[in-house]
């Protein structure tokens, strides 16, 4: 300690001993010129006094800025440190908390990775001995092929799903076709009618209405165009052919007796599986009873760590007598620095009296005279020297608190190994520690523990357990290795549950071969839609009577204005009716088509 501290030593000596040394020179040599100097005042400048007097003003001027500057500083560290001290404790307090919660996910983490997941696989492995034999039977149906069976079974439900749905949508396009043919007639009534009375009002002898009647003739031309007639096949011939030959295969009767055989073989299987079921759940039990063990050995380590402790050392040192402490030092840092602060006016009173005062006189002899500031400084320095030797005490037993505080503290924590002297005392600490604490505590993994190695450890983010090397008693890293012989014992039970059991009886033939050809020409089908063709008929037809609304609102709109007759009026009110009772109908059919063009897909996927 002394090797690191004996220039900070000197520095704090010499400074004490500078300021007595000063102070008292200085009251010798005040004392001195009190006694030698003339009684006499001059009232007039010598020689190069205005320089001397100018020269002295600078100097106190950058010396009084300074001791502003400084008694500026001294009251902001103050507020700071009076903070800092206050809050230490409250932050302190978090870190144990933070202590407490990585205690407590620590327990739980441990406990979820040796007990709930463990759990968990002792759940899944259960669920995969009662169903033994499923696996099995869909391996045997990928090797011999029979997987195909559930696709086939599949497709041919589809398929007559499909037909049914295809015959149902032809029924409504039948009948919407019959609805679309009249619909049609009367558009066509409607056209002659509307035509007739639009040439009418061509012959008209206003140009304007003429006009209007010529716009409304062009518009009728392209309505009569439109044609209302929609495809009536939704799937072509040789689609619809293939379905129904897929449909009449009847894949199930032809499967049936296979099918019924792995279902059978598969019920044989599990119950195979299960009745070896016991000595695997005997092996998972001794398994999990280990795991269990060591949850629960590292759970008691854990806990044994109590953050109560340092609560309780943290409210001994850190109670209500330490805010008072850190109060009441805040108020002596203040009175201080109302000292400093008074010395501080002293000089700068002093200073503006210095500069700005007029010369005494015998006719005005004020206190606003330079002999006012000769006298303020006298006072601003005799308080100086007054209290130069006690702040000088208190500076040097800062110094040293706050560089033993670096030196024993801050700097062994940032570089450890920097100070191998207090490297070595923590050690004989730690071992002191050590050597009182139970068998029950941590003692036991720490006993051949080095502060130096756990210093480097922490300094490779390395963790406690590891740090610890409680592996070596809980082999956490590789429990498959430390208990090899109930984890073998484990492995050769599954092994001896899934092998050696085979079928009672054969699995069925599968088809015969004529069967298999018929299927498999069934399954060489290109199928078409023609879903896309109707819906873009739906759309076009659409698009075509959405020129109902733009010829209704032409004839409205002249007719507001007073440019066509009353019967064309009539006209444009047939046509919205017309319009209403057409619209709705192609909405429908084609939402219709939508959501079967969707299945249809459904089915194409199967294939």
């Amino acid at each position: 300690w002394l090797d690191y501290e004996s220039w900070w030593i000197v520095l704090g000596t010499l400074i004490v001993i500078t300021t007595v040394l000063f102070s008292l020179l200085y009251i010798f040599y005040s004392t001195v010129r009190c006694c030698i100097t003339s009684s006499k005042t001059k009232t007039t400048d010598r020689k190069r006094d205005y320089c001397k007097r100018h020269l002295l003003n600078i100097f106190i001027t950058v010396f009084v800025l300074i001791d502003v500057f400084a008694v500026s500083t001294l009251l902001i560290s103050s507020q700071y440190a009076e903070y800092g001290a206050d809050e230490l404790p409250r932050r302190l307090s978090h870190c144990i908390n933070d202590l407490s919660y990585y205690k407590k996910e620590t327990d739980q983490r441990i406990r979820n990775t040796l007990i709930d997941d463990f759990q968990k696989l002792n759940e899944s492995l259960s669920a995969l001995i009662a169903s033994g034999g499923k696996p099995i039977v869909q391996r045997v149906k990928k090797i011999t092929g029979a997987y195909a069976m559930d696709p086939f079974l599949n497709i041919s439900n589809e398929a007559q799903e499909l037909l049914k749905l295809v015959a149902n949508d032809e029924n409504k396009l039948k009948k919407l076709n019959g609805e679309l043919f009249s619909l049609r007639n009367e558009l066509t009534k409607l056209y002659q009618t509307s035509i007739n009375e639009i040439r009418t009002c061509i012959h008209n002898d206003f140009e304007i209405i003429k006009r209007h009647c010529q716009e409304i003739g062009n518009e009728l031309a392209d309505i009569d165009n439109i044609t209302l007639h929609l495809q009536q096949d939704i799937l072509n011939s040789d689609t619809m052919n293939a379905l129904n030959r897929l449909a009449e295969s009847d894949v199930a009767e032809i499967f049936v007796e296979a099918l019924s055989d792995f279902k059978d073989g598969e019920i044989e299987l599990n119950k195979k599986v299960q009745e070896k079921e016991q000595a695997i759940q005997t092996s998972i039990k001794e398994i999990h009873h280990d795991l269990l063990r060591i949850a629960d050995t590292l759970s008691t380590q854990i806990r044994q760590i109590k953050p109560e402790l340092l609560h309780n050392v943290l409210k001994q040192y850190m109670g209500a007598n330490y805010h008072n402490i850190v109060q009441y030092t805040w108020y002596a840092s203040l009175t201080l620095c109302a000292i400093f602060s008074l010395k501080v006016l002293y000089f700068l009173f002093a200073l503006c009296y210095g500069c700005f005062g007029r010369r005494s006189n015998d006719f005005r002899n004020d206190c606003c005279v330079r002999t006012t500031g000769s006298k303020l400084f006298v006072c601003g320095i005799w308080l100086a020297i007054i209290l130069l030797p006690v702040i000088a005490a208190l500076t040097a037993s800062l110094l040293l608190i706050g560089v033993n505080a670096y030196s024993l503290g801050c700097w062994p924590l940032d570089d450890p190994f920097s100070r191998p002297d207090m490297l070595s005392f923590s050690e004989r600490m730690f071992d002191a520690w050590r050597n009182k604490q139970i068998e029950e505590d941590l003692s036991p993994l720490m006993n051949q523990l080095s502060l130096a190695n756990v210093i480097r450890s922490c300094m490779r983010n390395e963790t406690l357990y590891h740090i610890f090397a409680m592996d070596n008693k809980y082999h956490l890293y590789d429990l498959r290795q430390y208990g090899k012989e109930l984890y073998d014992r484990l492995e050769l039970n599954i092994q001896d549950a899934f092998s050696d059991i085979s079928l009672s009886k054969s699995i069925a033939t599968f088809a015969s071969p004529e069967q298999l050809a018929m299927l498999q020409q069934a399954v060489n089908i290109t199928i078409k839609s023609n879903i896309p063709q109707i819906s873009l008929q739906i759309k076009n037809n659409v698009e075509q009577l959405e020129k109902f609304p733009r010829l209704i609102s032409l004839i409205e709109d002249d007719h507001a204005g007073g440019n066509l007759p009353r019967s064309v009026q009539i006209i444009a009110e047939q046509w919205r009716t017309f319009q209403v009772s057409l619209l709705p109908n192609f909405h429908l059919i084609d939402e219709n088509k939508t959501k079967r063009k969707h299945t249809f897909i459904s089915i194409l996927l199967l294939f």
